[in-house]
């Protein structure tokens, strides 16, 4: 039987508060590298950032006033984007130092800015409309995906921590890859459906997130699917929304359990009759051990369940015609050999 307990590999290859950044080695010790030599016109204005006047009718003189000004990256990250903009369109062309040392500039901006509990989703929002909008979608795309040694993305740690507004915008960009997978194969929707839902803007996220990725995507080092993770940590409503999302509740892992197995494993009966309800539930499919849920219910002793599987059981057989033929009428040979 697969062992439902803490996944150690899954909090520790998350990353946790500490993150870990491609080539950011001393980060608090060392300032940005500049790129001073760069020929790039970084603050060509549009005529909708330009001085304008302003007439009012009532008096006599005209005042001209300045519109707020827009928003502007700083001007190393500005410089680095246009460096790394430059070399996504003419990678031959690109000067690989000066690549690298854009990319490691952006990287820490960008997971310092996106990543955090308390991420500024105001901030967010104008930095990745700039990126847009002063340089191109690819740029966009390759920011927004950037990952950690970990391979986690921002869109896998503002799930983690809960800020589900970095987590809408993220997915505004229409570019940002929610089947991802970190070191230890975990999804950002595998990370979801570990935490509890609080409210119902969560809801509607999560609900956003498991429409847009693929939620039968399995870990690298069990096997498990996100509704294999929201059933052994209990979260019903997760349960529930993966169900709607089309999460396959027969897949199994690497010991061949299923989550049906986990929720009996654990004694979750509201979130077993939740998967008893999916019509597409086996609940016969066998472990690795050659078990299935009702074995694994008996074993545990959770005889609540094994009532509930039992019913159910019952209910299928007394609904299928097959069954109800071999109730009726003895099986061939069933009553000896045949006398001469």
């Amino acid at each position: 039987e697969t062992d439902y307990g803490q996944d150690e590999s899954f909090d520790k290859n998350l990353g946790g508060d500490n993150l870990e950044i491609e080539n950011s080695n001393n980060e608090n010790d060392n300032k940005k590298d500049t790129f001073e030599d760069e020929e790039h016109d970084l603050y060509s204005k549009n005529e909708s950032e330009t001085r304008s006047s302003v007439c009012d009718s009532e008096k006599k003189d005209v005042e001209e006033v300045q519109e707020p000004k827009s928003f502007e990256l700083e001007l190393e990250l500005h410089i680095a984007c246009a460096i790394l903009n430059d070399s996504l369109y003419e990678p031959l062309k690109a000067d690989k130092n000066k690549v690298a040392k854009a990319l490691n500039l952006i990287q820490q901006d960008w997971f310092k800015l996106a990543a955090q509990k308390d991420s500024d989703p105001i901030l967010v929002e104008e930095h990745l409309n700039a990126f847009y909008s002063r340089f191109s979608n690819l740029l966009l795309e390759r920011i927004v995906n950037m990952a950690d040694l970990n391979h986690n993305t921002a869109l896998h740690y503002s799930v983690s921590t809960g800020n589900f507004e970095i987590v809408n915008l993220l997915l505004d960009s229409k570019v940002c890859d929610v089947n991802s997978q970190n070191k230890a194969g975990y999804t950002s929707i595998m990370l979801a459906a570990v935490v509890p839902i609080k409210d119902d803007f969560e809801r509607l996220t999560l609900k956003r997130l498991f429409s847009e990725g693929n939620v039968n995507i399995k870990s690298t080092d069990s096997g498990q699917t996100a509704l294999m993770l929201a059933v052994r940590h209990g979260n019903k409503d997760t349960v529930a929304l993966l169900l709607e999302s089309s999460a396959d509740c027969n897949a199994q892992d690497k010991e061949g359990s299923t989550a049906l197995m986990a929720a009996c494993e654990h004694g979750h009966i509201d979130i077993v009759r939740l998967l008893l309800d999916n019509t597409n539930c086996d609940p016969d499919i066998k472990d690795n051990d050659g078990e299935t849920a009702f074995e694994i219910a008996k074993n545990k002793n959770r005889n609540d369940i094994i009532v509930l599987l039992y019913a159910h059981s019952t209910k299928l057989r007394s609904h299928h015609p097959a069954i109800q033929f071999s109730k009726t009428r003895p099986r061939i040979g069933s009553a000896g050999p045949i006398k001469k």
